[in-house]
C-alpha cells in the first residue's frame, strides 16, 4: 500500500467433488490466483488492472452467474477434471474537473473446456464500458454508461449486445471524492 498505488494478491485452494462415468465419487483439486493493481497516473486519474487464473474456480466469476456448474467438467473418457479459466479487466478513470468524471473498462473471461463439453457450454465473454458521471455536490451523482458484451459457447456460436445504463445516486456518507 503506497500513496500512489495499491497491489493485492490472493489465492484459493479447494477440493471439488463429482461422480465419474462409473458413478464412483471422485475428488479433484481446484486452485486460483488473483492479482490486482490500482494506481494514480495523472493528478486524480487512476488505472485498475486485475487478472485471475485457476482451475475449478468458475463459481467465483460474475460472467457465469455463480458458476453455472463450471467448476468441473468431464473428459471424453469420463474422468472428472477441474476446468481451467482465466480472465481480467483494465479500467481507466479520468476526472475532467471536480464535478465530471469518466471511466473506460475492458474485461474478458475464458474457459478451457474439455473436449466432452456440450456444444452450448460457456467458452468466453468480453465486455467494454464507457461512462460519464456528474457530481454536482451534496452527495449526489448523476450519469450514464454504454456497455457492449460478447458471449461465445463451445461450438463457436456467439452473440453480442449493447446496453445503456443511467444512474442517480445519493451517498449517505460523503468520503470527499
Amino acid at each position: 500500500e503506497q500513496s500512489r498505488f495499491h497491489i493485492q494478491n490472493s489465492w484459493l485452494f479447494r477440493s471439488l467433488g463429482g461422480f465419474s462415468a462409473s458413478q464412483a465419487e471422485k475428488q479433484v483439486f481446484g486452485w486460483g490466483g488473483m492479482l490486482s493493481v490500482a494506481g494514480k497516473v495523472y493528478k486524480r486519474d487512476n488505472v485498475i488492472l486485475q487478472g485471475t487464473i485457476g482451475e475449478g474456480i468458475g463459481r467465483y466469476f460474475n460472467d457465469l452467474g455463480g458458476g453455472s456448474g463450471m467448476d468441473v467438467g468431464y473428459t471424453t473418457g469420463g474422468q472428472i477434471k477441474a476446468i481451467p479459466m482465466y480472465g481480467g479487466f483494465l479500467a481507466y478513470q479520468h476526472f475532467w474537473n471536480d464535478q465530471w468524471r469518466s471511466t473506460a473498462t475492458y474485461g474478458f473471461l475464458h474457459a478451457n473446456n474439455y473436449s466432452g463439453a456440450a456444444p452450448g457450454t460457456f467458452k468466453q465473454t468480453q465486455y467494454a464500458e464507457g461512462n460519464l458521471m456528474y457530481r454536482p455536490g451534496g452527495g449526489f451523482t448523476i450519469g450514464g454508461a454504454v456497455l457492449w458484451g460478447d458471449h461465445a459457447v463451445q461450438d463457436g456460436s456467439r452473440a453480442d449486445v449493447w446496453r445503456m445504463h443511467f444512474v442517480l445516486q445519493y451517498d449517505l456518507v460523503d468520503l470527499g471524492n
